[in-house]
């Protein structure tokens, strides 16, 4: 079992998940004293690191102003970067996660040397504000991850056991994380997008695969194996077509583009896309046509395979908040009637019912969680990025 982290940095750590707080909750919530409180925040006030602010007292209150603090969101840069299978995506942001810039390179070399010096040009003269570099970096990818370095397999980029987390922080000098981008995405969420305050909390993604992430309390799960929210390949429909594992009627089967696709080339002769079915749905010319028919086919019995994953996820974690995104949320938007009815049908009569929310799918967003991920890393490891005097900081 790791040991727990020093004082500062759990402190630092919580605010940059939670946001502001007093002093009285920071004690409470890591059951410290005022005199050890003040000896973990002294060092993060004096290098910077936080800030501190008289909130008003309450309306109609005669006691003194509470004192919040928080971190200073100004205090450093941090590169998100996204990696599909031909383009980088990346972002800077602040300490709080916010997005100061972006930009994307297109991958015209797969090779980790190729890769990495995209990811490299990003880091050093690409993504910046004002010229100042990165304090870390995070890069996310459809991929198995070990740790927070090796790339286990990436089917997209040909990558098996790939060191990419070394050879970035080698080539950039800069500490570089590494992590599946499905749960970097539901870190950032957790932290500070529609997933604030929710726990449990639990994302969904639809697109080139079925990727789900699950936090609780600001954490993402991970499993006792790394497999935390593999759902692609659960059983979403009786004599449903077969994936590319021989798995018949599974998730990535019935719902992700891959499987979409398959099941058009099969039923229509043409390996149509999520994109172009839902035109054809939507052609007032064909409407009546077998093609529209059989279009609706395909994407209705996808989200109702969403559905099948969502009410799962309800059944078991009872979650607070479910989010859907990624490049085939229209799928759900469209046919929300006969996903709901699937949620439905896992509900125990006594769950109260789960708020889904839809996202809109932005690989800005995605890279956010790269950014996120980075951030983590520093709230844990300050002491690594200062001087031992204040007024040398960096």
């Amino acid at each position: 079992m790791p040991s727990p982290a020093p004082p500062s940095s759990a402190v630092l750590a919580y605010l940059v998940s939670h946001g502001a707080t007093s002093r009285k909750n920071l004690a409470q919530e890591f059951d410290l004293s005022a005199a050890t409180l003040t000896r973990a925040t002294r060092p993060l006030i004096d290098h910077g690191l936080l800030d501190e602010s008289d909130s008003p007292s309450p309306s109609g209150s005669r006691g003194r102003p509470v004192t919040l603090v928080d971190i200073n969101p100004d205090y450093a840069l941090f590169l998100g970067v996204k990696l599909t299978g031909d383009e980088a995506f990346a972002v800077a942001t602040d300490a709080r996660g916010h997005i100061l810039t972006s930009q994307s390179l297109p991958l015209i070399d797969r090779s980790i040397d190729g890769v990495a010096t995209v990811i490299e040009q990003l880091a050093t003269r690409g993504a910046l504000v004002d010229g100042i570099r990165p304090l870390a970096i995070g890069v996310t990818l459809g991929a198995a991850v070990v740790g927070t370095s090796i790339v286990r397999v990436a089917p997209f980029l040909g990558w098996e056991n790939v060191p990419l987390g070394h050879i970035l922080t080698e080539r950039t000098s800069i500490p570089t994380l590494i992590a599946n981008d499905v749960r970097a995405f539901t870190l950032a969420e957790a932290w500070s997008g529609i997933g604030k305050d929710a726990s449990p909390f639990a994302l969904l993604t639809l697109g080139a695969g079925i990727g789900c992430g699950i936090a609780i309390n600001g954490t993402v799960l991970s499993g006792s194996h790394g497999g935390a929210g593999s759902v692609g390949h659960l059983p979403v429909l009786a004599d449903g077509p077969e994936c590319e594992s021989g798995h018949r009627g599974c998730a990535r089967a019935v719902a992700s583009e891959a499987g979409i696709r398959q099941r058009s080339e099969q039923l229509l002769g043409h390996a149509w896309g999520t994109d172009d079915l839902l035109r054809i749905i939507h052609d007032a010319e064909s409407r009546d046509s077998q093609s529209t028919h059989l279009a609706s086919q395909i994407l209705t019995d996808a989200s109702r395979a969403t559905g099948t994953i969502v009410g799962s996820l309800a059944a078991f974690l009872d979650p607070a908040m479910v989010v859907i995104s990624g490049e085939n949320v229209g799928i759900v938007e469209h046919f929300r009637h006969e996903f709901n009815e699937e949620v439905e049908r896992a509900r125990h009569w006594t769950a109260s019912r789960v708020p889904v929310h839809l996202k809109q799918f932005s690989f800005t967003e995605w890279a956010r969680g790269g950014a996120t991920l980075a951030i983590d890393y520093w709230a844990h490891h300050w002491q690594d990025f200062v001087s031992e005097d204040p007024e040398t900081k960096q």
